[in-house]
């Protein structure tokens, strides 16, 4: 009896030991730490072997799919648990749970795709950082992974300290999509994502189109049209058309001015001198033919650019509080009807004219194209390192699934389940735009994947404004790819803003926007910097705060731009050419990892 029982212990313990990747226990913690150094080389060995097994369920049938009746099963102890930490942004009454429609059917996808037990651990939105620096901190029983945007220095730390996972090698083996995306499609989300030497530390939610890429300046296309000027398309054009807008009170009051930011007008407008890239001391960098990176506030296209704007100033053609402003004074001569002109993102035109309708005053506002000034300019397209991100963690006991999870939120049918709550081409709520009923300039001009309401979505959205909460619609729990078309702000805008004019007209978005993609330059890039690049730079705050303080009172006329060569010599003194070589050598790795992947870094 006695052998018979010492048997069936003995077959227990091998069961134990060769047992498959298994939910984890409610309580890891023990005071046996040769048992626990054990148990983390048992795990080391089950994954090696996982893959092989993993195989057979890949993809399973769709005639398959049709038949199951029932609810998966996810009682077994054999299916692994993944738990997803994100952080709460949702209204208090819909919090974000895995009681939602669309979390359930989430989970009963990826359980059935990847044989997993999705699960959700969320913190209010406004605590969340703060828990989860404290966990980071203890660096025991984290959760299998965490969705979160960490600064670049942050990001590089907690990979230091080997908190998170690289991701190269399993985006490799188990994640096609991810690594088509951010090496063939948008190589830069690999720059913007990882290390110096391209290793990935975290994959993104990319949604977006050549609406985030460009700011525009935008003007009054019902004034133009009143005195018969044509759209501006150089910096004298801007200028005179400012002029002529307070000369014929078109207003009926005068005090028209080109209503902007600092940062926002420099990115735009300066392109036209040829200073590229200007938004502040410590940002505004870009390079010569000879591939070696300079700061582009110090050059003589700049100060060409500083003294138009110090002329448009002093002509009292611009808003005088763009430096630093409240919301307010921006109020102010919005609703005063005396902006002109103004510098924003693409759909500020569409925006702007439902602003002014609130205020009773008829108006249509246009987003142009760059300026010119001697014949010259580019249109700089901002480089997009996407959204959050998705980072596996040290203590995630299978990483392959995590990342095959990861991998099917950048598919479509992932990408539209988190996005819409629907699979493509659609089902109650949303579905797959007809083409045949749109307007035949659309036609093939949308990006794959374009869905709308369907009648019982509208109806639901009407009755309820938060339905998207209650439904759990867009709540980025999976990665999302969704890359827009021209021809989607256009059908946006003319469906959404019928009432605008210009700004919403199917032909004049197409236009430009297509002339953008087409014809526009990359924004340069660097790679994350390395602990001791980032002390360094930190160490120039004061000059950079030198160099932004002065380019203003240049604008407003408190320094004669006769001092230019003078302003230039300080910022050598103060030390431009030694944080310039660090920047080079961001640079340069920021190209080498591009070259690696093949990817073209050079368009002028």
């Amino acid at each position: 009896m006695k052998r018979i029982i010492a048997l069936i212990l003995a077959m227990l313990m091998l069961l134990t030991m060769f047992a498959g990747c298994s939910k984890k226990p409610a309580d890891t913690s023990t005071s046996d730490t040769s048992s626990e150094s054990k148990k983390e080389e048992t795990k080391k060995e089950e994954k090696k072997e996982e893959p092989k097994k993993e195989e057979k369920k890949e993809e399973p049938k769709k005639e398959e799919k049709k038949e199951e009746a029932a609810k998966p099963d996810t009682s077994g102890d054999d299916i692994p648990e993944l738990t997803l930490f994100k952080a709460d942004n949702n209204v208090p009454e819909y919090p974000l749970n895995m009681e939602r429609p669309n979390m359930i059917k989430i989970h009963d996808t990826l359980l059935e795709l990847f044989n997993v037990n999705w699960q959700l651990e969320t913190v209010i939105g406004e605590k969340f950082e703060e828990t989860l620096n404290t966990r980071l901190a203890a660096g025991v029983d984290l959760p299998d992974m965490i969705f979160h945007r960490f600064a670049d220095s942050r990001l590089l730390e907690v990979y230091n300290n080997g908190l998170i996972l690289g991701l190269n090698d399993l985006i490799d083996e188990y994640g096609p999509d991810v690594k088509a995306n951010m090496t063939v499609e948008m190589p830069y989300l690999t720059i913007a994502n990882g290390t110096a030497d391209g290793e990935i530390l975290r994959v993104p939610q990319v949604v977006a189109n050549i609406q985030h890429q460009v700011t525009t300046l935008n003007i009054r296309w019902d004034w133009l049209q009143k005195l018969g000027l044509d759209v501006p398309t150089t910096t004298e054009d801007f200028k005179n058309a400012l002029v002529a807008f307070n000369e014929a009170k078109v207003n009926d009051v005068g005090g028209i001015v080109f209503l902007t930011s600092y940062g926002n007008m420099n990115f735009s407008l300066g392109t036209a001198f040829g200073a590229f890239n200007v938004r502040g001391g410590s940002s505004s960098w870009w390079y010569d033919e000879n591939k070696q990176v300079y700061n582009s506030m110090l050059t003589d296209n700049m100060r060409d650019y500083v003294a138009y704007v110090a002329n448009l100033y002093e002509e009292g053609l611009i808003f005088p509080a763009f430096t630093n402003y409240t919301a307010d004074q921006w109020n102010e001569v919005l609703y005063a009807n005396k902006a002109g002109a103004g510098c924003g993102a693409w759909w500020d035109g569409v925006i702007n004219v439902g602003t002014l309708k609130t205020k009773g005053i008829e108006g249509e506002v246009i987003p142009i194209r760059n300026l010119e000034y001697n014949g010259e300019s580019i249109n700089i397209l901002r480089n997009l390192g996407g959204y959050g991100g998705f980072m596996i963690t040290k203590d995630c006991d299978c990483p392959d699934k995590a990342m095959q999870v990861i991998n099917y939120g950048y598919t479509l049918d992932g990408t539209k389940l988190d996005y819409n709550g629907e699979f493509y081409p659609g089902g109650e709520y949303y579905v797959a735009v007809d083409e045949s009923k749109l307007d035949p300039r659309l036609t093939n001009r949308l990006a794959p994947g374009k869905m709308v309401y369907t009648d019982k979505g509208n109806k639901l959205m009407a009755e309820n404004p938060k339905a998207w909460n209650m439904m759990g619609w867009n709540t980025a729990v999976l990665g999302q790819w969704l890359i827009g078309a021209a021809g989607d702000i256009a059908l946006e805008f003319s469906d959404a803003f019928r009432d605008c004019g210009k700004a919403a007209d199917i032909d004049w978005n197409l236009d430009n926007l297509n002339f953008f993609i087409e014809n526009g330059v990359t924004q340069i890039g660097f790679a994350m910097p390395t602990d001791e690049q980032a002390t360094a730079i930190d160490e120039y705050a004061d000059l950079f705060t030198y160099m932004d303080e002065n380019i203003q009172l240049f604008m407003m006329g408190s320094r004669n731009m006769s001092e230019w060569d003078d302003f230039v010599a300080e910022c050598k003194s103060l030390g431009i050419d030694d944080v310039t070589a660090i920047y080079q050598d961001r640079f340069d790795s920021y190209v080498a990892v591009m070259d690696e992947m093949g990817a073209v870094v050079f368009t002028q």
